[in-house]
């Protein structure tokens, strides 16, 4: 309906355009009703509309009313100016405020009006089916396990599939896997659909009142209606068109406001007694009495006994007239009959010149279905249609969460960037390892990666403590970790070497995480080889995962993709470089002190000390001695003479002395001569003869690496050097 609005043009499914046939004039509209030529385009645009004006679509009309009242609060003070240049100067009469607020109502209520009437344009050139879609007594959403859900539709059969494909094949026939529905609950079966075939007459004078049912009676010589959209009426400007299939202005118009309708239609003997609710349902301008064989069961805007020129008593507005009326009729539900039946309106105008009339009318009977409803213990689609006949509705869809997913699911650790060979050619061996941290399995079949990286995960149960595995590449990742690991599957996208944001979400839309990881956090994950791991899961709040110390480098190279490797190594920070002496005094050595700052004793044998950071050997010069404990909260010393530059010394596989000049030390543990993820490291600058640098903690709890005032090997640091 693009430019209709506020333009007074209501109907711009049925525009034509001046050589529009031509392939120069060619635009989206001109493809589309090209393309609606075949069958297999229209039953997709069709699912599109089901998807987009019912169910919470973005085209709803609640989506659309907040939309408009989001909009007219932006510009609310804006319009002022606004309307001073372009309303003030242009009528003799300034706009005030209450015509801003009377243009917000008007956009309101075309909004409110609108879905109804695109549906009826669609169905008129048939764009859109011409019987309902089922409806889902639950639409979608975090469901508990064992949820029940049933389905309803006015028309026909349903069929539903739970394995994402459609019941409906292309071509049209039945999907082979599809499922025809009988569970529980209740449906309307229309009895007397709008489009039904009736008969329709103007009075001149008084006739039978055996019209209205219960009685024979000769319709034959009425006017005829037939097809969509079914209602009777006539329109002098715009408004009722899309609706009308009869048009009876040249009967009506200055002559007559009272129009009879006739609509027959058949109760099957397995109908009549399921039936526990009857529904009439009307769009009229401006009133009616409706009879069900012979006898009334609803009127609206008339009172008094109707007559053949009787009028309406009260007005229907046009905007509420296009709006099905719902009337329970159930009351009269006894008056229906197994076979052939009658429903009478006596339709009316307000006056004889009055510019427009409908009537239009529908017929609904709920029946109580036979069975069981559909039951889910895991997340699950369910998509939906009705057939009648080879008619077929446009798709109901939906995804029902099971279980706690959202509360359980966690991102555990992050391979974004991989050894780093420099190699072009190097296969693609990122991975995102998760894991289920609650006490029952979950299921994680339609849970998404939106952000960062694309995945939708399968049916796939993950028990309490199992971890899976979304890859980059396959063969790749199984070639570099060993077969075993638990795949969910490839995704596409890559993990950016630099960091991003990553967002998973799980199968109603609700955020599991919407973080951002940075490679700046530690050198070691970002081309090392090591990954990325959240340091507790269990304990982890996922609103501070865009926080670096929720997460630390994982204990071993290539990461630890399908298991644990918590309590390997200590977490980050637990044993640190805390005061180094680069030039020593005389026959002084110089030194390296180490702190373990947490209250456990921490083994550092097998760790290395090394005054470059360059590369993997380098950081491998001088290895700690096995058994070499660090008490809670003590320190150990590592003397040049002593260690790190004694050639007799085991450990001292490239001795090595720190530079007055400036230096770095980097500690790094290590396993049966192989480095593992931890590392610590400190640069300084020039020293001055005998005056140590160590660490000092600062009033935001971050730390410098400062000269001192005085040296502490084996203590707690002194207060950093003021002065010369």
């Amino acid at each position: 309906s693009e430019h209709s609005l506020g333009t007074g043009e209501t109907d711009m499914v049925n525009r034509t355009y001046s050589n529009e046939d031509s392939l120069s004039r060619c635009n989206v509209a001109w493809l589309h009703r090209k393309m609606t030529d075949d069958i297999e385009y229209r039953t997709r645009f069709g699912d599109r509309v089901q998807k987009h004006l019912f169910n919470g679509g973005l085209l709803t009309v609640e989506k659309g009313l907040a939309r408009v009242d989001k909009r007219a609060a932006q510009i609310d003070l804006a319009i002022i100016a606004e309307s001073a240049r372009w309303g003030d100067s242009k009528v003799s009469t300034p706009y005030t405020r209450q015509h801003w607020l009377t243009a917000v109502a008007s956009v309101r209520s075309w909004i409110s009006d609108r879905r109804d009437v695109l549906i009826q344009q669609f169905r008129g050139r048939n764009w859109f089916p011409s019987i309902d879609g089922p409806t889902l007594g639950h639409f979608g959403g975090r469901v508990p396990v064992g949820f029940t859900l049933t389905l309803s539709a006015p028309t026909g059969d349903i069929w539903y599939t739970t394995d994402g494909s459609d019941p409906r094949l292309i071509g049209g026939t039945l999907n082979p896997v599809a499922v025809k529905y009988t569970g529980g609950g209740g449906f309307n079966t229309v009895l007397a659909p709008e489009n039904a075939t009736k008969r329709a007459f103007v009075p001149t004078q008084a006739i039978s009142d055996a019209w209205r049912g219960g009685a024979s009676f000769d319709d034959s010589a009425w006017r005829l209606c037939t097809g969509s959209p079914g209602g009777i009426g006539f329109e002098r400007g715009t408004g009722y068109d899309p609706y009308i299939s009869l048009d009876v202005e040249a009967d009506m118009y200055g002559r007559n406001a009272t129009c009879y309708v006739r609509i027959p239609f058949n109760v099957t003997a397995e109908q009549r007694p399921a039936m526990s609710a009857l529904t009439l349902r009307v769009r009229y301008d401006d009133a009616y009495v409706a009879y069900l064989n012979g006898t009334e069961v609803a009127r609206k805007n008339f009172t008094g006994t109707p007559v053949w020129n009787s009028r309406a008593t009260s007005s229907h507005s046009d905007s509420a007239a296009v709006v099905f009326e719902d009337v329970d009729i159930t009351a009269h539900m006894s008056r229906l009959s197994v076979g052939a039946n009658i429903l009478a309106i006596h339709a009316m105008n307000s006056t004889t010149t009055n510019l427009d009339f409908l009537i239009s009318a529908q017929l609904e009977a709920t029946i109580p279905a036979s069975g069981s409803p559909l039951t889910f213990t895991e997340t699950t689609q369910v998509k939906a249609r009705a057939r009648s006949g080879s008619t077929w509705s446009a798709m109901s869809e939906a995804v029902y969460a099971v279980g706690p997913v959202a509360e359980n699911l966690r991102i555990t650790e992050l391979m974004y960037h991989p050894l780093d060979t420099g190699d072009p050619n190097d296969p693609i061996t990122e991975f995102v390892e998760l894991t289920n941290i609650g006490s029952e399995s979950i299921n994680l079949n339609f849970v998404k990666f939106t952000r960062g990286i694309s995945f939708t995960f399968p049916r796939l149960t993950l028990a309490p403590n199992q971890y899976t595995v979304v890859v980059a590449d396959i063969p790749a990742f199984t070639a570099k970790y060993g077969q075993g690991i638990p795949i969910a599957g490839q995704y596409t996208g890559r993990l950016d070497n630099s960091g991003e944001g990553i967002t998973l979400v799980d199968a109603a839309g609700a955020v599991i995480h919407n973080f951002r990881y940075k490679d700046g956090w530690y050198d070691m994950t970002d081309g090392d080889g090591f990954s990325l791991t959240v340091r507790d899961p269990r304990m982890a709040d996922p609103n501070l995962y865009s926080d670096k110390q929720s997460w630390r480098p994982s204990a071993l190279v290539n990461g630890s993709p399908g298991w644990d490797d918590t309590g390997y190594l200590p977490d980050p920070g637990s044993v640190v470089i805390n005061e180094v002496l680069a030039h020593s005094h005389a026959e002084a050595a110089d030194w390296i002190e180490l702190h373990n700052t947490t209250d456990a004793p921490i083994e550092i044998g097998g760790w290395f000390l090394s005054d470059s950071d360059a590369n993997e050997t380098s950081r491998m010069k001088y290895r700690i001695a096995e058994g070499t404990v660090i008490p809670a909260g003590g320190y150990i010393v590592f003397y040049q003479n002593l260690h790190f530059g004694n050639p007799s010394d085991p450990g001292a596989i490239v001795p090595f002395a720190l530079s007055e000049n400036g230096e770095e030390v980097v500690l790094t543990s290590g396993q049966d001569g192989v480095l593992t993820g931890y590392r610590d490291y400190e640069d300084f600058g020039p020293s001055a003869t005998g005056i140590a640098f160590g660490r000092h903690r600062k009033s935001d709890g971050s730390f410098n690496f400062v000269a001192m005032s005085v040296n502490t090997p084996g203590a707690a640091n002194a207060y950093p050097l003021v002065g010369p």
